[in-house]
């Protein structure tokens, strides 16, 4: 299809030969056709390239440079066409030559046959990219948008179920997950995985980058199945940049580092709340203030097909915020929690496996008795773009936007506003274990005592948790199950029981406070007896002296009660 377009171009470009000079050169041209239809490509070459160096310093020979330098691919590209056994590099000489042939062009006819050409030198990927070039002609658009169409349609059907990639067995959600097939091939072949949305079909001419920076351009109706966006999204004439921990998942890139920040922010608060946290305080070091909605659920909307932390959950309780539009380095928003459970790192996390410096907290919180921490997070790391990077692809982008002014009225968006790096300092205060300790011993003392029948555990059942809710019926009726022999919970049993609450819509948190409710259920009138004596011990001063700890541990000796029961009723 493409030699058929380049041919119908040679006989349109005849209106280009406007003088004695440019009849000329076409009759050069012509001798060097017939040189490569011999076979004598040698000889060709030779006399191009003395044609070449006689006019290397006249800068009105533009034109003839133009018609040189594609002569010279042309003898390259129809070299390697009569024998492909031969070497790529032929291929690789024969773009290079009408790539240079292109620079030298001077009107939109012969830049559009250097394009085109160009894509006769490559593979599907590159062939759409100089299809979408050689646009710039528009005498040539309907047969060049066809074949774009066409190569696209490939692309995009191979990618969704390639031969000897795909399970028989396999359904095509299951293979585009496992396999990610756009994304596998942009680290195969090196290609940047930056993608421009343009309007339609109509709307591609100018959305070329020469510098291969922005590769991928696809139209609003035809993107790789595989990939997901926000709400509302795709855009036209938007750029779109990969979420570095989820490759199929692309985001504006305008908006992608606010987004990233946002949701990284919201990981880390998650973390050091299970972990115990009392009291965060936000300031701003650099960039932009804080808001009120920098912490909360409904900052941005990243709904549908995008996983984005929230800040809900049980995992804490009593919590309440303050915040303030102080300027500087002054807290901009504080919030205070009571927690009740004992400090564990959440399961359901994503940027804290890349975070060595969350890593260490977590460490340091569950070995020891950590109670304040400070943390410097910035906007600038959660993009993995670097700032030469981030310069080359507004360059690029700004060009496609005003390439696309420049050929279509309606296009209202002219150039890529730069992100302003934020960098926030979290303070972090950390309850001590017999505090939590404490806390728990007073929430349970407040609660009601259960009679016999209130200890079954029915939807109706109330607690200072609240009503349950059918699907934590349902973990808790598992969860009984598996408790029965004896209490212990087997590794497997464990994992079953987390996919199970994962399913079911169950925090971690929550997890927790259900199962010891549980276990306040299904204590024994000695265990009760110990647990009495050991909160009338604790609601003095919150404290327990080393006398009454050992008077303690005769008292559960004597009603024979374990080491690790023990450790289980003071958690309660």
């Amino acid at each position: 299809m493409i030699k058929d377009i380049i041919q119908t171009f040679g006989t349109f470009l005849d209106i280009y030969k406007e003088d004695q000079d440019a009849v000329d050169i076409e009759q050069f041209c012509n001798l060097i056709n017939d040189l490569n239809e011999e076979g004598q490509y040698e000889d060709a070459r030779e006399r191009i390239e003395n044609a070449l160096s006689e006019i290397e310093y006249a800068s009105e020979w533009e034109y003839e440079r133009c018609r040189l330098y594609y002569a010279l691919g042309e003898t390259y590209l129809t070299e390697y066409i009569s024998d492909e056994t031969k070497e790529e590099l032929l291929k690789d000489k024969a773009l290079d030559y009408f790539k240079r042939a292109s620079e030298h062009a001077s009107n939109d006819g012969w830049k559009s046959l250097c394009f085109l050409n160009m894509a006769e030198c490559c593979g599907d990927f590159r062939k759409r990219r100089y299809l979408i070039a050689a646009m710039c002609c528009p005498d040539m658009r309907p047969d060049l948008i066809k074949e774009y169409n066409s190569i696209t349609d490939f692309l995009l059907n191979f990618w969704l179920d390639p031969i000897d990639y795909r399970d028989e067995e396999e359904t095509e959600e299951e293979y585009l997950e496992n396999v990610k097939p756009f994304v596998s091939a942009n680290k195969k072949h090196g290609i940047s995985p930056y993608i421009f949305i343009a309007q339609d079909e109509n709307h591609l001419n100018g959305c070329y980058d020469p510098t291969d920076t922005i590769f991928w351009v696809f139209t609003k109706n035809k993107v790789p199945k595989e990939l997901t966006f926000p709400n509302g999204h795709p855009m036209a004439n938007t750029l779109y940049i990969p979420h570095p921990l989820h490759p199929t998942q692309y985001l504006p890139m305008e908006q992608a580092e606010q987004m990233l920040f946002l949701d990284k922010l919201r990981e880390f608060c998650y973390i050091v709340q299970c972990l115990g946290a009392k009291k965060i305080e936000f300031f701003t070091a650099s960039g932009q203030k804080l808001s009120t909605h920098a912490t909360s659920n409904n900052s941005f909307d990243a709904s549908g097909n995008f996983k984005m932390h929230e800040m809900s959950g049980n995992y804490s309780h009593g919590r309440s915020r303050d915040y303030s539009s102080i300027d500087g380095n002054e807290i901009n928003m504080n919030q205070t929690f009571k927690p009740k459970s004992a400090p564990y790192c959440p399961d359901d996390v994503e940027w804290y496996h890349k975070e060595k410096g969350w890593k260490d907290l977590v460490r340091q919180r569950l070995n020891g008795d950590l109670t304040h921490y400070d943390f410097y997070i910035s906007s600038q790391e959660t993009t993995n773009i670097n700032e030469s990077e981030e310069k080359a692809i507004s360059i690029a982008y700004n060009n496609i936007l005003m390439n696309l002014k420049a050929n279509y009225k309606n296009t209202q968006k002219t150039s890529i506003a730069r992100s302003q790096h934020q960098t926030w300092r979290i303070s972090v205060d950390f309850a001590s274990k017999a505090e939590i300790s404490s806390n728990a011993t007073k929430y349970n003392s407040s609660s009601k005592q259960l009679t016999s029948e209130e200890k079954k555990l029915t939807s109706e059942t109330q607690n200072d948790y609240g009503a349950l809710t059918s699907e934590e019926q349902e973990y808790l009726t598992e969860y009984k199950e598996c408790i029965v022999d004896g209490g212990v919970i087997s590794d497997k049993e464990r994992r079953l029981l987390s996919r199970l609450a994962k399913s079911l819509g169950i925090s971690d948190a929550r997890i927790q406070e259900l199962e010891a409710l549980a276990s306040i259920s299904e204590i024994t009138e000695e265990e009760q007896e110990y647990l009495n004596e050991y909160k009338a011990c604790l609601a003095d001063n919150g404290n327990i002296s080393e006398k009454e700890q050992r008077l303690l541990s005769r008292l559960a000796k004597s009603l024979g009660i374990s080491d690790e029961k023990v450790k289980e009723l003071q958690m309660m």
